[in-house]
Parts: C-alpha cells; sequence; structure tokens
C-alpha cells in the first residue's frame, strides 16, 4: 500500500553542468514560490530538499556530480519514472530533509530513507538492480519522495510597539541615566524549527524569507506601524534572540515609557534595535534611538 497518495510535482531539472560537487553550505535551500507580488500577496517560499545528478559519480567528491541535475522541493517526489527508474549518479541531501527510496513505482515496496546532511559522491544501487551498466552502476529507484521538518511562514507581516518599560525620574530636578533589558532578536515559532532542533542554514532560510515578507509589506506600507525600516541590513536584529543592557537618560521630573518596535510573522517574532522614549504626562515621544 503506497504511503502517500498526495498529488505531487515533479522536480526541476536544471541544464547546467557540473564540475566536482559543491559544498552544502553553496547550494540554495529554499526556492521562492511566489509568482506575480502584489501589497495583498504573501510572498511564499518553500525548502529545496536536496538534488542528484546524471551521471554516474565518483567515491572522491570532487570528481563527482556530473552531468546535469535536478532539484525537488519538500513533499515533491515522482511515483513512476520514465524507463527502469531515477538515475542518481550523484546525491546531495539538504539540512533538514530527507528522501524515501522505493523498490517499486508508486512508492511500493520496499523503501529506504536517507536522512541530510548529507553528500553521496557515489551511492550504492538498491534493490537488486541499478540505472547504466552494471560496470558503473548508479542509484535507480522506482520511486522517490522528499521530505523537510521544518516549514518558511506562511503568515502576512505585522509590526507595532511593545512597552519594555518604564523609567520614573519624576521626584528628581536632575536628569537622571537609568538602564534597563531590552530583548533584541528572532523568537522562533514550533512549526518553522520543529520544537528547537534548527540548523544554522535553515534558520539563515527562514530568516530571508522573513525578512523578505516584511520588506515587501513594508514598501507598501499595508499593515507597517512601527515607522522601523525593514530593509536595512541589521545583523542584531536577525540573529537568535538576546537580552541587551541599555542606557538611558531621562529629564528631571518626567516619567517615560520606553517601546520597543517589533516584527511578528505567525508565532515567530522579530525584535529589533529601534525603540522609542514617550512622556507619561504627555504622550510625545521624546526620542527615537537604535540600540548599539
Amino acid at each position: 500500500m503506497a504511503l502517500w497518495t498526495a498529488l505531487l510535482l515533479l522536480p526541476t531539472l536544471s541544464l547546467v553542468a557540473s564540475r566536482g560537487c559543491p559544498s552544502l553550505n553553496e547550494v540554495d535551500i529554499f526556492r521562492n514560490l511566489t509568482v506575480e507580488w502584489s501589497p495583498e500577496v504573501v510572498p511564499s517560499f518553500e525548502f529545496i530538499g536536496g538534488r542528484w545528478y546524471s551521471e554516474p559519480g565518483e567515491p572522491i567528491p570532487e570528481l563527482s556530480c556530473k552531468g546535469t541535475f535536478k532539484e525537488a522541493l519538500s513533499m515533491e517526489g515522482d511515483e513512476h519514472p520514465s524507463g527502469d527508474g531515477e538515475p542518481m549518479g550523484s546525491l546531495l541531501i539538504y539540512p533538514g530533509c530527507k528522501v524515501y527510496m522505493f523498490e517499486e513505482p508508486g512508492y511500493e515496496g520496499e523503501y529506504v530513507e536517507f536522512t541530510g546532511p548529507a553528500l553521496m559522491p557515489h551511492p550504492k544501487y538498491l534493490f537488486g538492480w541499478a540505472c547504466g551498466e552494471r560496470n558503473d552502476p548508479m542509484l535507480c529507484p522506482r520511486s522517490y519522495l522528499w521530505s523537510c521538518q521544518q516549514q518558511f511562514p506562511s503568515c502576512q507581516p505585522e509590526d507595532g510597539w511593545d512597552t519594555v518599560t518604564t523609567l520614573d525620574n519624576s521626584q528628581s530636578n536632575n536628569p537622571t541615566t537609568f538602564t534597563f533589558s531590552q530583548q533584541i532578536g528572532v523568537t522562533w515559532g514550533h512549526t518553522e524549527t520543529e520544537g528547537g532542533s534548527i540548523s544554522t542554514a535553515i534558520k539563515n532560510s527562514i530568516m530571508v524569507g522573513m525578512k523578505m515578507g516584511f520588506e515587501w509589506s513594508y514598501t507598501f506600507e499595508v499593515t507597517m506601524t512601527s515607522e522601523y525600516n525593514w530593509s536595512q541590513q541589521d545583523s542584531m536584529t536577525w540573529s537568535d534572540v538576546k537580552t541587551y543592557t541599555v542606557s538611558q537618560t531621562v529629564p528631571a521630573g518626567e516619567k517615560v515609557e520606553i517601546l520597543a518596535a517589533v516584527g511578528v510573522c505567525g508565532n515567530n517574532k522579530v525584535e529589533t534595535r529601534m525603540f522609542k522614549v514617550v512622556s507619561s504626562k504627555t504622550g510625545a515621544v521624546l526620542e527615537y534611538r537604535s540600540v548599539e
């Protein structure tokens, strides 16, 4: 009985020949699926599960990954490859992803699971047969399916202001410098991290997807209210969340509220370096600052 019955898309064929296998740090592990962007469209991205090459490989990666290659998104595969099966001379499996190789068409018979990250320059053939000549055999599954754990957030980015703290200098006749703690960075939702198991490559890719989503919404002023420029490059903001100690001088006789610019996309939260100082008396913004 087949393990999956969903309609699956065929992988993309690259016509670019290769000389030696690329490292897993060099390949693109996600694809932009947005055909035509508009203010009403949430940008869509999907993880690429891996790639495989059309010609036989060698035990040495620098001599492998020859011919053209194909790539498949998560949950893409082929139930009935043409001929006796799908030739895979060299195989790359990207972080957080895996591929199922089946003995028979239609996801039937025995199967073997390969899990990434992995570079297999000359994978062994399975189930007693191979593609190509027997003196130069290739892995040749009669059906296969790719899968990735993590997902890009499917959500409309929104931003706004979160209260960080209140600083009270109302009883003083002199300006006073206070310190407070502010969180800066990305807090991940469960879907994107699969409970915290997330590689650097996948994390960076999700950040790219989220950042592009925020930039898109910011450009068209769809839901953005914080005045934060989401198109700026800021490694502090686009890293895992950390807590920083910040100093702020409050005028004499003032009580102020500190509010930080934040962005939310689904269950993911981005806390930026930008904050504003608001007078509790008048509600006026006294100052905009960025944590250095």
